[in-house]
C-alpha cells in the first residue's frame, strides 16, 4: 500500500473523530456556560476522556479483539467509581493532583489492555 493510498484510508476514522471530539467539546462547553454542569465535573470529562481516549489511540491496532473492549470497559467502571470516590471523600484534592495521577492511569490502561489482547 502506497503512503497517498494509507492516508486516504485513515482520513474518514481521523475525520470522524475529530468531529465527534468537536462536537462534544461544544456539548461540554454550552452546559458549562448554562449552568448546568459544574467547572470541576467538566475539568473531570475532559480528564476521563483524554485519558481514555489517549489510550485507545495508542492501541487502536486491537479494536477487534472483544476482550480489549472488555477490558476497556472494566478500565472505565474502576475509574468512574475511583473518580466517586474522589468526590465525596476527597474534595480537598487539587484538580492539578489529579491530571498528575491520571498520566499514571492512561500507562497502565494502556499497558492493560495490551497485555489482555497479546
Amino acid at each position: 500500500m502506497t503512503v497517498a493510498n494509507e492516508t486516504r484510508s485513515r482520513f474518514p476514522g481521523g475525520a470522524l473523530q475529530l468531529a465527534v471530539t468537536l462536537a462534544l467539546t461544544g456539548l461540554g462547553i454550552y452546559l458549562l456556560i448554562a449552568g448546568k454542569l459544574s467547572p470541576l465535573w467538566m475539568a473531570m470529562l475532559l480528564m476521563t476522556s483524554g485519558i481514555f481516549g489517549l489510550a485507545a489511540y495508542q492501541t487502536r491496532d486491537k479494536w477487534q479483539d472483544w476482550r480489549y473492549w472488555v477490558a476497556l470497559s472494566a478500565c472505565l467502571v474502576i475509574h468512574c467509581a475511583f473518580v466517586a470516590v474522589v468526590r465525596v471523600y476527597l474534595r480537598s484534592i487539587p484538580l492539578a493532583i489529579l491530571g498528575f495521577v491520571g498520566a499514571f492511569e492512561c500507562a497502565a490502561i494502556v499497558w492493560i489492555l495490551l497485555t489482555v489482547c497479546r
